[in-house]
Parts: structure tokens; C-alpha cells; sequence
């Protein structure tokens, strides 16, 4: 008789691949040559499959920045490690706090608070922030964003640069106050970038919900759970060693000026429903928001 072992490893490593190694042994042995022969003949068939797939199609959260505490530092909730430290002069404020605007106590009283001159937070360089399709959501309160180009641009979220080679993806809002998009690919004269610009304006001092996606091939940006533009993209997204920032993007002066709170990254395109649904959830009640322990949030 033989004995089958089949050993399931499944591995899901966040922005960096996905990998789903699989292996199976069996005791081949030898002939026997006894004379006696072994007429047993086991007809077990056992038809029970695995039903693993060597196509990974897991869809998560990737990293959750709450800014519930900042002591120079700010927690992921998702328990990555990839925890963002705080530069210049931002803290955590209570100010105009998003619980108090939404009317509800699901959130703390604090939010990344930035004064539009080299505040940001910032969690080092890993492929966990790379992904090849993304969401990005938001709750940003802006003031106003005055700089050296007077372009009033204000940095969300960006792992990218603007340099020779422009790479990676920078989420901002513009200088009419509406929500744009930028993915770049690098290769020399492949290299390429695809810009999305919102419709809607965004009204300064209060609390927007802003969310960027990327499903490879369209990029769209919702304001307030509504879908406000999108674009097909005829190239990939392409990365570098540039960090995860929030309220800056990397070497240009577009830093933010106000409050940034409840940052998420997933891994996959959120539809318009689902974002909408995220908004709505939020806006809804003291359970709402993104849920730090579930995957797709």
C-alpha cells in the first residue's frame, strides 16, 4: 500500500509576488521478487481534491495608518512593522478632528497634522508598498498648499519620483482642489506616465474622502464616494527605491498643508461600488471605516 503525502504551503507576500509552492511525495521503493505474490489489490480511490490553485487571487489590505498615536511615530494596524515615522513638524492633532465632523466616536480625536512646509510621515522602502494594482483612501482636511511653483498642489500619498526617470504613483490634490492621479513607468524611451485630474472641487477646511485606484488597466479617482474621473492606462506601473510618504512626494515642494487621517493601501482595484460603500460606511455610524482586521477592509 502506499501512503501519499501532500504538504500545502501557502505563502501570500504582500507587493513583493505571490507564490503558491506545492509539492507532493510518494514511496516508489523497489520490485519485489518474492515468489509469493501480493495479490492485494487496493482500489482506494480517494477523489478528495485540494482545491488550491497555483493562481494566487488573494486580494487584501495591505497597510493601515489611523495616526491614533504619535510619538515621532505612527503604528500600521495591519501589523506589517512598517510602522511611518513623523518629520518636521508634524503631529498628531485633535484639531477639527474627523470624529467630531462625522459625528461619530469610531475614530480617535487625532489626524497627521501638517503645515504644508517638510511635514509628512514616512515608512521605509519595501515591495509591501509596491503593488501592481492598488487602492488608495483618504480622509484629507486641506488649508491650502502655497509653494516655490505657487501650483497649490498638496501631497496625499506618493512611492515615486518625479526625476529623470519618473516612477511609481503620486495621489494629490490639485491646485483647483480636486483629486488627481499620476502612475509613471520607467525604460528609458518606453518610460511613460498616465495623469488623471478630477472634475469635482473639493471644498478646503473641511474633511474630503479621496481615494485613487489602479486595476492595470484603468485608473479612476473618487471624491466623497463618487466616482470623479478615470482613464485607461496603456502601461504598467514601475518602482524605484523611493519611500511611502504621506503629505509629501519625493524632492518637490507639493507638501501637505492641513490634516491627513485614515490612510489604507490595498492591493487590488476597489470598484465603484465598494468605494462607495466604504465612504457611506464611514459617514453611516460608530462601526464604520476601514476594519484594520479584515483584508479587503
Amino acid at each position: 500500500m502506499r501512503y501519499l503525502l501532500l504538504i500545502t504551503l501557502a505563502t501570500v507576500l504582500v507587493c513583493g509576488g505571490c507564490s503558491d509552492d506545492s509539492s507532493g511525495g510518494s514511496d516508489s521503493g523497489t520490485t519485489d521478487t518474492d515468489t509469493d505474490v501480493d495479490t492485494d489489490t487496493d482500489t482506494d480511490t480517494d477523489t478528495e481534491s485540494d482545491s488550491d490553485s497555483d493562481t494566487d487571487t488573494s486580494t487584501e489590505m495591505v497597510v493601515f495608518f489611523q495616526f491614533d498615536s504619535c510619538d515621532g511615530i505612527t503604528p500600521d494596524l495591519m501589523g506589517t512593522g512598517f510602522d511611518a515615522m513623523l518629520f518636521g513638524n508634524a503631529t498628531c492633532g485633535a484639531s477639527d478632528s474627523l470624529s467630531t465632523a462625522l459625528g461619530t466616536s469610531w475614530s480617535s480625536g487625532t489626524a497627521l497634522s501638517c503645515d504644508g512646509n517638510g511635514d509628512y510621515a514616512e515608512a521605509k522602502d519595501d515591495p509591501l508598498f509596491e503593488p501592481k494594482q492598488f487602492t488608495i483612501s483618504a480622509w484629507i482636511y486641506f488649508i491650502d498648499c502655497v509653494n516655490s511653483t505657487s501650483d497649490h498642489w498638496c501631497s496625499i500619498v506618493s512611492k515615486g519620483s518625479s526625476d529623470t526617470s519618473p516612477v511609481g504613483y503620486w495621489f494629490f490634490t490639485t491646485g483647483e482642489n480636486s483629486p488627481r492621479l499620476r502612475l509613471s513607468i520607467a525604460g528609458g524611451s518606453n518610460a511613460a506616465e498616465t495623469i488623471l485630474t478630477g472634475t469635482t472641487v473639493a471644498i478646503p477646511e473641511t474633511w474630503n474622502h479621496a481615494v485613487a485606484t489602479f486595476d492595470g488597466t484603468t485608473a479612476a479617482v473618487y471624491l466623497n464616494g463618487v466616482l470623479d474621473g478615470s482613464i485607461a492606462v496603456v502601461h504598467d506601473v514601475t518602482y524605484a527605491d523611493e519611500t511611502f510618504l504621506i503629505g509629501k512626494f519625493t524632492n518637490r515642494p507639493f507638501d501637505f498643508n492641513g490634516y491627513i487621517e485614515e490612510v489604507a493601501l490595498w492591493n487590488y482595484a476597489k470598484s465603484s461600488d465598494e468605494v462607495t460603500e466604504l465612504y457611506e460606511s464611514y459617514v453611516g455610524g460608530p462601526d464604520g471605516g476601514v476594519d484594520a482586521g479584515s483584508d479587503a477592509g
